[in-house]
């Protein structure tokens, strides 16, 4: 299926578009028609390239406000999406499969190195892992420092993941709190017991006595983890809210979203909100927010019978493509430049390995209910 450009409105005459094709973009500016010199003229920064929150504002003061709790303002940027990928669709590399073909060579990579992640649990575990350094990384160093968390795995017998850098320095970000939280799981449950305990049910009571008896949090009750007591959530929540989609992403699931800083950033855009009290806004503002941005990837791909997957892969490159022609420079790598970053460090084999054994995830079927759980018992016990 291609786009349909008569499904979408033209840019009146005289808005800056002589063409008279679909802005792609906002405020009417066909900003990737454009010269890069004209483009990264729209912020004036005189010598230097313009700053994340620079073109945050630029684009809020260029958008409508579409609030996506409405009717009429998700359906305007659900419009927006829709036309945003159709156009990156149109281009010689679509990027709607990068990720799939990024994470195979990833993990065709770390399999040369690591053989052992051949197993199914222990590549389970190497991908959580991954997730938990995901959290404020670019690819390329959360792949390195995942590796490097899982030599530490493989080391010790399987018993606790490194938890600190090769140089004795922390993860950073309250990663190292994930980390510590999994290795009190491999403690008491076995590192078998703790990947069965990530993809099974569990209620959040449960979940808060398990992070609150690792040691690794303080607080209780919501302060450990959001929502009712008896509410059922999958065991990957405890160790944060994209955790599970993001290793499911990894194993070739193509139905979920996993709502990183370029997920977000389209949506925020396309809603004119870029810029909050607090700075950028390059995370969900809680789980409607989250719900919703899952809801406008999944029909924006619907419109073209694409996966939910890669309709978000094919607008993180349109995304990406915007911010750069507006002049943001900054290589945020891939995960297999990630992997092989690890082995030019380590001097670990490089060439051929072990294809990755695909395995199929999903917390919603075919998955223990929390009342079959497994518990942990309080740490010292």
């Amino acid at each position: 299926m291609t786009w349909d450009e008569s499904q979408h409105p033209r840019v009146p005459k005289g808005s800056g578009d002589p063409s008279g094709e679909f802005a792609h973009a906002t405020g009417g500016l066909d900003i990737l028609h454009m010269s890069d010199e004209d483009a990264q003229n729209l912020i004036p920064t005189k010598v230097r390239k313009p700053t994340k929150e620079e073109i945050a504002r630029f684009f809020d003061a260029m958008t409508n406000k579409n609030d996506i709790y409405t009717e009429k303002g998700y359906n305007a940027v659900l419009a927006q999406m829709k036309a945003e990928l159709g156009f990156q669709m149109g281009q010689k590399y679509s990027g709607i499969n990068w990720y799939s073909d990024d994470v195979r060579e990833m993990m065709r990579l770390s399999l040369s190195r690591f053989p052992s992640l051949g197993r199914a649990d222990n590549r389970m575990a190497f991908l959580t892992v991954a997730a938990i350094m995901s959290r404020g990384a670019d690819p390329g160093a959360q792949i390195n420092d995942a590796l490097m968390a899982y030599a530490g795995l493989e080391k010790s017998g399987f018993k606790s993941f490194q938890e600190n850098r090769d140089n004795g320095k922390q993860w950073g970000l309250g990663k190292e709190k994930s980390v510590l939280m999994f290795n009190y799981m491999i403690e008491q449950m076995g590192l078998k017991g703790s990947v069965k305990y990530l993809l099974s049910e569990h209620t959040v009571a449960d979940l808060r006595t398990m992070k609150g008896s690792s040691g690794a949090y303080s607080g209780s009750g919501s302060n450990l983890l959001s929502g009712k007591e008896s509410s059922i959530a999958v065991g990957f929540s405890a160790l944060g809210p994209k955790i599970g989609n993001f290793v499911r992403n990894m194993n070739g699931a193509s139905d979920v979203t996993t709502k990183d800083r370029w997920a977000t950033r389209t949506v925020n855009r396309l809603s004119g909100r870029m810029m909050g009290p607090a700075g950028l806004r390059d995370s969900p503002d809680g789980q409607r927010h989250g719900d919703v941005m899952d809801r406008l990837f999944r029909e924006t791909g619907s419109a073209y019978g694409l996966q939910q997957q890669q309709a978000q892969a094919g607008l993180w490159f349109y995304e990406q493509s915007l911010w750069q022609k507006l002049g943001y420079r900054r290589n945020e790598g891939s995960l297999a430049a990630g992997a092989r970053r690890y082995l030019g460090r380590t001097g670990g084999a490089s060439g051929s390995g072990s294809r990755p054994v695909r395995v199929s995830i999903s917390p919603r079927r075919n998955l223990p209910k929390a009342r079959r759980g497994v518990s942990i018992p309080p740490k010292g016990r």
